[in-house]
């Protein structure tokens, strides 16, 4: 009987337990739908939705469809116009260069029998020295200041449009180039050709895309066409550092690809002023490398390793963020003990020989070089070269010297090391020494590229060498470059080139080419290294001059600690870029900016090997790439199906565009063109004010939508005046009065065309927020 009770209290309380359960259940139920509606009325409220419906419903409404993509159509339409745009680029610098050997060769053998320089000898024991002829200098001087573009005659020339920059081609100078020298004074001959600017006219009128076209020399002149004035600001503390023999085009082009190894002595004689020198020029021999030359580092004393080593082993892309980090690490390295040339020189040859046993994504599989930075070495390491040389009798690797420190002189183990590897050496003892002798070994390297040239020398069969996108020294924007070298034909015993032919074209013009109106589907290009040339996302510094050294020396009458502040004051990544020892715009990944993927990492793969044409799919996207023919370039393609994209389906005729800018909504977007023009130059409400403004029949599609969000969303922007009037300033903006003060924050409209709307102004937002 006791039992059996139990039972039923127990069933009892079950059956009381669950009604009690399901009448929780059911008032969580109500509880949650007042609270959905209290939500759905706040969003009402809050977001003004009825004022935005009503308009976009009368604005959109029946009037748009689905725009459709042909994903294969599209793309190969976008490949065909990139690949006729470069292939325009590519005959117009081979053109330039087949002029320039043909009238280098003529001039130069014209100019073969004068005699430029005079000997003059001291009466007590004959010895003198060679001066340049002074009638020569003279002569010569009048013609060249009348073509300077640094000069009066063009200082009046501000712009590449003016028709008078069309006239005649200009040269510069490097400013440590002597004028009378007698390899510029040639080369200043054989450029002034007609026949080069001739060329020059005709490369313009068959591309008007080319921004500019120009021939450097070895001497350090530059003949520029279109030529305008050469501009250089603030002018009372900048100084022109503009070389064409320092410049990306001009490295890219002289030489093949190479594996860089920095041998560097960090002994305790090579500390304080001799590691300084080092340091810089290590700074100024990378700034001559692209990410086609792969590097690597190693310090020795009585020990040796190498430089990078926690980082990577082996050799890496020549980057912006490689060699950066290449710099970094060599400043916690300690000066100390005595240096070993011997085992060090072992260690770097270890590296080469791995390099056979790896693929070749880790070498650039051209010239292998091993550059030596020392104050003094005082072992011979015969027998160590001479066994690398007897093992691997086919992979030379060439060791340059370089003698550092103020009186160290000349070194005959790194003369003999030089020597006996096919390389040179070079003596740095002072700051002075620095830039030019950081190139020298560009010199040999030049030498042997010339040969294989000089043995077919069809200029079809000749690689074109692209940069990557750098910012022009004139203020012009972000550039591409195209160069080839030009073979001086006029001696047949001259082991190298004459100078280098270039072509440039802006950024902005590729971008304005690859500009897709949908914008669920967009390009980008890499090269083989998959660096990144042109993406929508590619980050783009402001327009500078470049070229340059901005200095603090300036004669400025103030008071003592006036807090004036001097542009680039002191040596920084800025002041590198300024002066061209960094990348103006640093050499990016593709996927340090794409979305990453496993598909997307498999698709890179596929554009560096080049095997393109199929679609691959990734989710809710789609990628295809294509090889442009003739270049290093790939073209890659990607449309994101998640958002289908509309247009009008009839064009709206007449209508009137009639946005509302007020003081208390903010206007934000992330658009960096409209209708093919810059936007670049604005901050987010001006820009939205310059794209209101634009009238082009060309762009009409992409204007109509546009304007039309505009139209729609003026009547909400507007509704937040209420019966205010005109505010002009954050501290009288009001909440409106049925809105919950303790909660609300802000409201905002997001767009499918990239700008978005808020209310209140984000700069009034802290003002706002105090006044609850």
């Amino acid at each position: 009987m006791g039992t059996k009770f139990i039972r039923l209290l127990l069933l009892g309380l079950i059956i009381l337990s669950l009604r009690t359960s399901l009448a929780n259940t059911h008032t969580l139920k109500i509880g949650i739908n007042a609270f959905e509606k209290q939500l759905h009325t706040a969003y009402i409220q809050h977001s003004r939705f009825a004022i935005i419906n009503k308009d976009f419903q009368e604005i959109f409404d029946e009037k748009i469809e689905n725009e459709e993509i042909d994903f294969l159509t599209d793309t190969e339409m976008v490949y065909q116009k990139v690949q006729k745009f470069l292939n325009l680029k590519i005959e117009a610098l081979k053109k330039l260069t087949i002029t320039a050997e043909d009238t280098s060769a003529e001039v130069l053998q014209k100019l073969s029998h004068i005699k430029y320089k005079t000997f003059y000898a001291r009466l007590q024991d004959n010895i003198g020295q060679y001066v340049i002829d002074a009638k020569i200098c003279k002569e010569h001087r009048l013609r060249l200041n009348d073509s300077l573009v640094t000069g009066s005659t063009f200082e009046n020339i501000l712009s590449e449009d003016d028709p008078r920059s069309k006239s005649k081609a200009g040269v510069h100078v490097a400013v440590e180039s002597y004028h009378c020298l007698e390899g510029l004074i040639k080369d200043f001959n054989w450029t002034a050709h007609p026949n080069l600017r001739h060329t020059f006219v005709e490369n313009e009128k068959n591309d008007d895309q080319i921004s500019r076209q120009y021939i450097g020399t070895y001497s350090g002149l530059t003949k520029l066409y279109p030529a305008k004035a050469w501009v250089v600001e603030p002018k009372i503390y900048t100084y022109d550092l503009y070389d064409p023999r320092y410049r990306p085009w001009f490295y890219a082009a002289e030489s093949a690809p190479k594996d860089i190894l920095l041998l560097l002595d960090f002994s305790g004689s090579a500390k304080g002023q001799t590691q300084h020198l080092t340091k810089m020029t290590v700074l100024h021999v990378l700034s001559t490398l692209n990410p086609n030359d792969y590097i690597n580092a190693i310090w020795f004393n009585s020990r040796k390793d190498l430089v990078m080593k926690n980082c990577f082993e082996g050799f890496v892309p020549a980057t912006t963020r490689n060699k950066r980090l290449l710099r970094n690490l060599l400043e916690n390295i300690e000066d100390k003990d005595q240096a070993f040339i011997g085992p060090a020189l072992e260690m770097s040859y270890d590296q080469f020989i791995k390099l056979t046993n790896m693929s070749d994504t880790y070498s650039s599989g051209g010239h292998k070089l091993i550059m030596l930075f020392s104050d003094g070495i005082e072992e011979w390491p015969v027998s160590v070269i001479k066994n690398y040389t007897n093992d691997h009798p086919d992979e030379i690797v060439r060791i340059f010297g370089f003698s550092m420190g103020y009186g160290v002189g000349e070194q005959p183990p790194l003369n003999w090391m030089a020597c006996k590897t096919d390389a040179e050496y070079t003596i740095i003892d002072s700051v002075a020494d620095v830039k030019l002798n950081s190139r020298f070994y560009l010199d040999k390297l030049s030498e042997v590229l010339s040969h294989s040239y000089r043995a077919n020398p069809q200029i079809k069969n000749r690689p074109i060498s692209f940069t990557t996108p750098y910012m022009d020294a004139q203020k012009h924007g972000a550039v591409l470059s195209l160069s080839m070298p030009i073979l001086n034909k006029a001696d047949k015993d001259s082991n190298g080139f004459i100078g280098v032919a270039g072509i440039d074209f802006k950024l902005s013009s590729l971008a304005d080419l690859i500009k897709l109106p949908n914008s669920n589907f967009y390009a980008f290009i890499i090269d083989n290294n998959g660096i990144v040339y042109y993406h929508p996302k590619l980050k783009i510094p402001k327009n500078d001059y470049y070229a340059i050294r901005r200095t603090a020396c300036r004669n400025i009458k103030n008071k003592y600690r006036h807090g004036m502040r001097v542009v680039f004051g002191k040596t920084n990544e800025e002041v590198l870029k300024l002066m061209g020892l960094t990348d103006s715009i640093p050499t990016t990944d593709i996927l340090e900016i794409e979305y990453y993927s496993k598909k997307f990492e498999e698709f890179r793969t596929n554009m560096i090997d080049q095997h393109c044409g199929e679609v691959i799919e990734d989710d809710t996207r789609e990628y295809r790439c294509l090889v442009l023919e003739g270049t290093p370039l790939i073209i890659g393609f990607v449309y994101r199906k998640e958002e289908p994209t509309f247009k009008f389906a009839e064009a709206p005729q007449n209508f009137v565009v009639h946005p509302s800018f007020n003081d208390i909504t903010y206007y934000d977007t992330d658009m960096k063109t409209f209708c093919n023009r810059s936007l670049a130059d604005n901050d987010s409400i001006n820009k939205i004010v310059e794209m209101a403004s634009y009238t082009d029949n060309r762009c009409k599609d992409e204007q109509t939508v546009f304007f039309h969000y505009l139209n729609a969303i003026a009547n909400w922007v507007n509704s937040w005046y209420g019966k205010q009037g005109n505010i002009n300033n954050c501290s009288s903006i009001h909440i409106p009065r049925d809105f919950n003060q303790k909660h609300y924050y802000l409201s905002f409209i997001q767009t499918r065309k990239n700008f978005n709307v808020v209310f209140p102004d984000v700069k009034c937002m802290f003002v706002f927020r105090l006044a609850y």
